[in-house]
């Protein structure tokens, strides 16, 4: 009976290991960490987001600008015969600006009144622009000082006296042109309306002096080609374009 015993023991714990042995490797099984993933140490904080898209662009001006403006002039000019004569013309003007400086740039100028009147000029400007602020603020004061060459022509009228047994007097019209040199200052504001185009006002002076190469009349009327000073007072409103590039940030 006892050998039988043990037999039956013997068996029956044969038969229990194989069962046991699945569930006792799978306990001891040790999973190593997937390559390629990190775990973000406890205590540590996140990374920052990405920025927004928009926040990754700016816009950089360019040294180049356009700008087209109407003109009123009030001149004043000595008559060929003495005196003093005013004339209120409107014209207009276009203008090249290159900013060599962060605050200074080069100007070039070309202005006219409207032809056909009884006062006519041109003039072709060349000179320097202050800006009083940096370029990105949305107000900024300049000053500005050119020298210019000026073409002019006006309509005048005369007397002349009529020889005969009762004396009288004749009136007359003539067309003086004129050309000479001069100097010109002014003050004025931009306003950025976009990051292209802006508003530009200005108030500036010139002061030439000219002479008279030829004097449309009747042979009778006394001619002068005398030299002479012109004043004008000019006023001007216009619209700036400026070039803008597009950049994206590191």
């Amino acid at each position: 009976m006892r050998t039988r015993a043990l037999i039956v023991v013997s068996l029956a714990s044969a038969l229990a290991v194989p069962c046991a042995l699945p569930s006792t490797l799978s306990a001891q099984i040790i999973r190593l960490p997937h390559r390629g993933r990190r775990t973000q140490p406890p205590g540590r904080p996140m990374p920052p987001q990405i920025k927004p898209v928009a926040h990754a662009t700016a816009y950089r001006r360019s040294r180049w600008s356009f700008e087209s403006y109407p003109l009123i002039s009030s001149i004043q000019t000595p008559g060929p015969l003495g005196g003093g004569t005013s004339y209120t013309v409107v014209g207009a003007g276009v203008m090249g600006e290159f900013r060599a400086l962060e605050r200074v740039s080069g100007t070039f100028d070309v202005t006219s009144s409207i032809p056909g009147t009884s006062m006519s000029m041109q003039t072709i400007e060349l000179g320097t622009r202050i800006h009083t602020v940096p370029s990105d603020r949305q107000l900024r004061p300049f000053l500005d000082v050119r020298a210019a060459y000026a073409h002019m022509n006006d309509l005048f009228t005369g007397s002349v006296s009529t020889a005969g047994p009762l004396p009288s007097q004749e009136f007359i019209q003539g067309m003086r042109y004129s050309q000479g040199y001069g100097g010109i200052a002014g003050a004025g504001l931009e306003y950025s309306l976009t990051a292209r185009v802006s508003v530009t006002t200005e108030l500036s002076a010139l002061r030439g002096r000219l002479t008279t190469y030829r004097l449309s009349a009747p042979t009778s009327f006394p001619t002068s080609d005398g030299a002479y000073w012109m004043t004008a007072f000019r006023y001007t409103i216009g619209l700036r374009f400026t070039p803008v590039h597009l950049m994206n940030l590191k």
